[in-house]
């Protein structure tokens, strides 16, 4: 969603994006009044249960295992079903154990409908993009949300070897106080949020 197209569509304000990750949750009105305690919006990542704000849902979310190309044609333990992972390193976004209290490996490896394949192993990242990072190097398997990965699945530099995706009941919400939503500036830049939020859901 680039910045570019915002500014054009309101050129009159004013733009400052910021990304933060924490380790630590709290509850539901806490975070998001930490959140906009320097910001007129947030995106959050959660149930979008947050009383007495204004939330449109953005994205909803799927996850599925994402490697480098190489581990799939791996020659002795290609990635060719489920039950191949448990010949690779499996690598751990803790997102989902963070904010849903499952790992991501567990949602996906049970709609899969594969045991035997050992959830201790391997690292674990706070973010995914850090696991992108170690899969492109061919490291490991890591199962999280293609989404994020866009750009380096486009450029195959990541692929995703299975076409099972898993829905989350997690999703990504814009959220503001309603106070702030009546005003122009934001009122453009939530409404072409979620026009392109509408575009990658039609065109993943």
């Amino acid at each position: 969603m680039p910045a570019q197209r915002s500014a054009s569509r309101c050129p009159s304000a004013r733009l400052r994006q910021a990304a933060e990750g924490r380790r630590e949750v709290a509850a539901e009105r806490a975070t998001v009044d930490t959140w906009l305690a320097d910001s007129d919006v947030a995106i959050l990542y959660g149930h979008g249960d947050y009383p007495d704000f204004q939330v449109d849902k953005l994205l909803a979310l799927s996850i599925t295992p994402i490697c480098s190309p190489r581990l799939v044609m791996h020659p002795q333990h290609p990635l060719v079903r489920p039950e191949d992972l448990r010949h690779h390193l499996l690598l751990h976004d803790d997102t989902g154990d963070l904010y849903d209290g499952v790992s991501f490996w567990e949602v996906w490896l049970k709609a899969a409908g594969v045991d035997g394949v050992d959830l201790k192993r391997g690292p674990h990242f706070s973010h995914a993009v850090l696991a992108f990072e170690s899969a492109i190097e061919g490291h490991g398997v890591v199962a999280t949300m293609p989404v994020l990965a866009e750009s380096d699945l486009h450029s195959a530099r990541l692929v995703t070897p299975f076409a099972l995706r898993v829905p989350l009941a997690s999703a990504y919400f814009l959220v503001c106080s309603p106070e702030l939503a009546k005003r122009p500036a934001v009122a453009a830049f939530r409404n072409w949020l979620l026009e392109e939020a509408a575009r990658e859901t039609e065109d993943p």
